[in-house]
């Protein structure tokens, strides 16, 4: 029987303009923000990926949406890869310019817990 890991993220990168350059569009910025996010992104045994979505918005800001369901997957040290790479992600965008506004992902493995990280948690 397969051990899953479930994933459920938010991002949201505020006044994308203020903090680049006036010329930064949130649609220029939602596709930087997919490439950071899609960089090392975990993977589960049978290739399943993690899917990431980010939407520009009128008012000047990104969402980025994080999901996926990762097969053999969930040891602690699976856990930890992929809160390592959630927040060496969030440090790549700061790195780059972009406002963390808020950003959570949910861990859970089945049958085992939920895990909840946090932007300003060490990021």
């Amino acid at each position: 029987m397969s051990q899953w890991t479930h994933l459920a993220g938010i991002i949201r990168v505020d006044n994308v303009r203020f903090w680049l350059d006036p010329a930064h569009t949130s649609e220029r910025a939602a596709g930087e923000i997919f490439r950071t996010l899609m960089a090392r992104i975990p993977v589960g045994s049978n290739g399943t990926q993690t899917s990431v979505q980010c939407h520009p918005t009128a008012d000047d800001r990104v969402v980025a949406i994080i999901e996926a369901d990762l097969e053999d997957t969930g040891s602690k040290e699976d856990v930890q890869a992929i809160t390592e790479w959630f927040k060496d992600r969030l440090r790549k965008l700061r790195d780059r310019g972009y406002a963390i506004r808020q950003a959570v992902l949910e861990i859970e493995v089945e049958d085992q817990g939920y895990y909840i990280v946090r932007a300003g948690e060490d990021t």
